[in-house]
């Protein structure tokens, strides 16, 4: 079973069980798999809360061309560690995209590279101190040995 950290805000609340928390937390878990799942993740929660680099890898795992499109065209107005990590993003969903144009369908370079980094960056420790440079460069290494494997094939 893959161990993965997730965001503060994802984990369950402690308190008391009652029926409308039960509801509660059902209709957030379920509004948060299918962010997961439309590779949304890291716009849930606080705009400025620190996420885990998995979850920056999200979108680029998940979204569809036209997501990615839309986020290669955003350039983020936040300053500090949030804009820094909505502009590294930004950059490599047009990455992405260009290298799906010229390597394969995006959902090929996703189940091939991009979905196999995420679940890798979600179980291992010591990311948290990680720059958006360092996962830039994590991410392009993973679309290139993708590359590489798909011209030995």
């Amino acid at each position: 079973m893959v161990r993965m950290r997730w965001p503060t805000w994802l984990r369950p609340i402690e308190s008391p069980p009652s029926r409308r928390h039960d509801a509660r937390e059902a209709r957030q878990l379920s509004e948060e798999c299918e962010a997961f799942l439309l590779g949304e993740l890291a716009e849930c929660g606080p705009r400025r809360q620190q996420r885990p680099v998995w979850v920056w890898t999200n979108l680029l795992a998940h979204g569809s061309a036209a997501q990615l499109l839309r986020a290669g065209e955003q350039r983020s107005s936040l300053r500090g560690r949030a804009g820094e990590w909505r502009r590294a993003r930004a950059y490599l969903a047009g990455e992405v995209l260009m290298f799906a144009e010229r390597c394969g369908s995006l959902q090929a370079v996703q189940q091939g590279a991009l979905v196999p980094l995420e679940l890798e960056l979600a179980r291992s420790a010591n990311l948290e101190r990680w720059s958006p440079a360092e996962w830039v460069s994590t991410v392009v290494a993973a679309l290139e040995a993708h590359r590489r494997r798909a011209l030995a094939s």
